[in-house]
């Protein structure tokens, strides 16, 4: 039977937008989120989809690693800000709070004033 197709590579189509002068597409996330534990992987999630619901660009960690491999991925991505969320973390219901750029220490929040403390960060 006869029949017809188009593929492209993302690499083609971001410079296709380039050349437009238009912005490209791919924007960095403004919170990563890292995940220590396999309850705080599941917790990781729920609190990334709670910041996007919220129009908050988050990055969830995939993939296993320790928190340095995971703070080097948040690091790479751009991001303002690192969420850590470990088993410890979960039980009590509160996050850590890394700032990646400028200024700033690392503090524990509550998981319910999330976020608000990340828009103080990244606003």
């Amino acid at each position: 039977a006869p029949a017809a197709g188009f593929a492209c590579g993302l690499e083609r189509l971001i410079e296709l937008v380039t050349l437009q002068g238009e912005e490209s597409p791919i924007q960095s996330p403004r919170v990563f989120v890292a995940a220590l534990g396999d309850i705080a992987e599941l917790e990781a999630i729920r609190y990334a989809e709670s910041l996007r619901d919220a129009g908050v660009d988050a990055q969830v960690n995939c993939g296993q690693g320790n928190l340095k491999k995971q703070l080097r991925r948040a690091d790479n991505s751009g991001a303002q800000v690192a969420v850590i969320i470990d088993d410890e973390s979960v039980d009590t219901s509160t996050v850590k709070m890394k700032p990646l750029r400028g200024q700033g220490e690392q503090s524990t929040v509550p998981a319910t004033e999330l976020l608000a403390a990340v828009r103080s960060i990244t606003d």
